[in-house]
Order: structure tokens, then C-alpha cells, then sequence
């Protein structure tokens, strides 16, 4: 799979990555520790320059036009995911990278990035069964574990079964970072959360 590894600054990648398997974008926490979650509500991928923006959007109605001479070029399908990912064009990052693991199926890379897009689409559900996928392909996917976690927490209110997916993250690599977290402390800081809810 071809990617770029424009994002999170914060130790993660919004995206996927090979090199950066250590997780992705920051969102906010409760407590307002910052926690880094993938190109979520505050996309890693934002410019105010106008020469830029016209560059991406350029580049993606090349890839289309390239994509419509070769539909079942995997690689230019990702790449186009990824541009419409930048731009925070969910739908069209959804479709194309739907389009990419019709060819490809099982990339876990894809799938974690699918994963992203569905949840950034308000589609949390959806997020949840791809970050699964990945999972099922790939048992040591970091960052499918922790934004699995990270939607099941703050989307869909399901801390438990957040909390087991983090563990099962810490399972995997016990030196895992969340941001400027270890796993260690993303835990316990829900842990201790949960704790002083119960004695009030």
C-alpha cells in the first residue's frame, strides 16, 4: 500500500503507516490531557493556503483521470484515499478506498484507514467493523487497536469493551504510545476516572 506519512506530529500517524505503526492524531481528553487519535476532529492535514489546497484537489482530479483509464490500479485507488483523506473529503476517501480493498482485500493498512474515514463521517459502526477487519488481518495492527478503542470510548460510549481493546493493544506491545501517553497511562487514566465516578 502506498502512503504518506504526512500526520499526527504527536508520535502517530492519522494515517497508516509502516514506519509509524506507533498511532495516530490528538484529540482531546476528558481531562484535557491531549490524546493523539487519528485525523479525527482536528485533522492533521489543514492549510489556510489557497496555492496548497488547489494543489491537492489537483492532484486528486488527476488520480480520478487516471483511475478511469486503469479501475482496477489498487495503487492509484489508495493514493486517491489518501489525497481525499488530506482534504477531509470522507466520502470520497470511503469510496475509494472500498473501491481499493475490492482488489485487495484484507489490507489491514486500508482498512485501518477506511476506519478512520467512517468515523470522521459520523459513521461510528462502520469504523468499529473496519478497525475489526484489520484487526482479524492483521492480530498486531496498533493503530487499528487503539482507534477501535478510541471510537468505542468517545463515540459509542462503550467503555468496557474501549478498556479491553487498549489491554489487548498493551498485550501486543507493552511499550505502545497514545500521544504523549504510554498505554500504560491511557489506562489507568480512564481507570482513575471510572474510580472517583464510583465514590462520588
Amino acid at each position: 500500500m502506498t502512503e504518506k506519512n504526512d500526520s499526527p506530529g504527536q508520535i502517530v500517524q492519522t494515517r497508516t503507516s509502516p514506519l509509524l505503526l506507533i498511532l495516530v492524531l490528538a484529540i482531546g481528553f476528558i481531562s484535557g490531557v491531549a490524546f493523539s487519535a487519528w485525523k479525527l476532529k482536528s485533522p492533521a492535514y489543514k492549510t489556510s493556503n489557497p496555492q496548497e489546497t488547489n494543489k491537492i484537489s489537483q492532484m486528486a482530479q488527476a488520480l480520478e483521470a487516471q483511475i478511469a483509464k486503469a479501475p482496477q490500479n489498487a495503487d492509484l485507488l489508495v493514493r486517491l484515499g489518501n489525497t481525499y483523506f488530506d482534504m477531509d473529503q470522507y466520502p470520497g476517501a470511503i469510496d475509494a478506498y472500498q473501491r481499493a480493498l475490492a482488489l485487495i482485500p484484507g489490507n489491514s493498512n486500508i482498512l485501518t484507514d477506511l476506519g478512520i474515514m467512517y468515523r470522521r463521517n459520523g459513521q461510528p459502526l462502520q469504523a468499529v467493523d473496519a478497525f475489526n477487519e484489520a484487526i482479524s488481518a492483521d492480530k498486531a495492527h496498533e493503530n487499528a487497536y487503539l482507534n477501535k478503542g478510541i471510537v468505542l470510548m468517545y463515540d459509542l460510549k462503550k467503555r468496557e469493551e474501549a478498556m479491553a481493546t487498549w489491554e489487548a493493544l498493551r498485550e501486543i506491545n507493552p511499550l505502545a504510545m497514545a500521544g504523549n501517553q504510554s498505554i500504560d497511562e491511557l489506562i489507568a487514566h480512564f481507570r482513575d476516572d471510572h474510580d472517583k465516578e464510583g465514590k462520588k
